[in-house]
């Protein structure tokens, strides 16, 4: 798949960087970003709405429930040095936010809910930290020593977390214990060199059981992107070629991956440190 078959969705939505995106209807979806920016479209991605409500933190992690309630999360600071981290909850859209607490999360990168009940936060060096009181109160576990950057529930008993350096772990006991997942420089990537321990994942999706994709980084020469996928439940990778190396010409790129929903398509959003933030959306090949 090449470059003609990305499209632009929507320009100049907001000069902040915006970090993370979810779709809970095929018309329904909030993407959150720094300086407490908190976008909605109602149109499928064509128009968005700011329903930031002032606070000014730099929101990492975000979950909806369905169209009207949901967590947005993150540190007040990414520059560390004891931040204080914050869960805000909406139940009418976006429309007014109730602060549930601080917590001293060693970091705030993603969130998501089982339920309505039992939530899991990816956290820095190998920390997840895990609520089954619906947000008032987290305990944690670890996973290894990484900084973890995206959670994903495949289902009642199967999450993946996947990092920095390399780091992929699996849980088949909802999270209890976490085993690694990958080792990341038996992969090879085409005409490249094999992938290795300094290469980040940045998030991870499974379409169903057995099929699922992670985004990573790898240096080539410069930064070029990469794909993952496996198609027995994670036991091998292998790098899809996908042509999208021009995507990652510096290290200030990133990319998300999250499946649509009910189509279940592959969105892929560009974003971070640019002027203005332009989403980007493609079906993945092989799906």
């Amino acid at each position: 798949m090449s470059a003609q078959h990305w499209q632009t969705v929507n320009g100049n939505i907001t000069s902040s960087d915006l970090n993370e995106v979810q779709f809970v209807t095929n018309q329904i979806a909030y993407a959150i970003g720094n300086n407490g920016t908190i976008l909605k479209s109602s149109d499928g991605g064509s128009t968005w709405a700011d329903i930031s409500y002032g606070d000014s933190r730099n929101y990492q992690g975000i979950f909806f429930f369905d169209a009207e309630s949901g967590f947005v999360g993150g540190p007040f600071s990414t520059a560390g040095g004891g931040s204080s981290e914050m869960l805000a909850k909406t139940e009418d859209g976006g429309q007014t936010w109730d602060v549930r607490s601080s917590f001293n999360f060693s970091n705030f990168n993603d969130i998501e809910f089982l339920d309505s009940q039992n939530g899991w936060v990816a956290s820095a060096d190998g920390d997840i930290l895990f609520t089954s009181d619906g947000g008032e109160s987290w305990s944690s576990v670890t996973a290894g020593t990484e900084n973890l950057l995206d959670f994903h529930i495949v289902n009642d008993t199967t999450f993946w977390v996947a990092g920095e350096s390399g780091s992929l772990y699996k849980s088949t006991d909802a999270g209890a214990s976490w085993e690694s997942a990958l080792q990341i420089d038996t992969v090879s990537y085409g005409g490249f060199q094999s992938l290795n321990s300094s290469d980040d994942l940045y998030n991870i999706a499974f379409a169903d059981d057995q099929t699922g994709y992670v985004i990573g980084e790898t240096y080539n020469s410069g930064f070029v992107g990469f794909i993952l996928k496996t198609t027995d439940g994670g036991s091998t990778w292998s790098v899809i070629d996908y042509e999208f190396e021009h995507l990652f010409t510096t290290s200030n790129w990133a990319v998300m991956v999250k499946l649509f929903l009910p189509e279940e398509q592959i969105a892929l959003l560009k974003q971070l440190k640019m002027p203005s933030c332009t989403p980007l959306m493609t079906e993945l090949p092989g799906k």
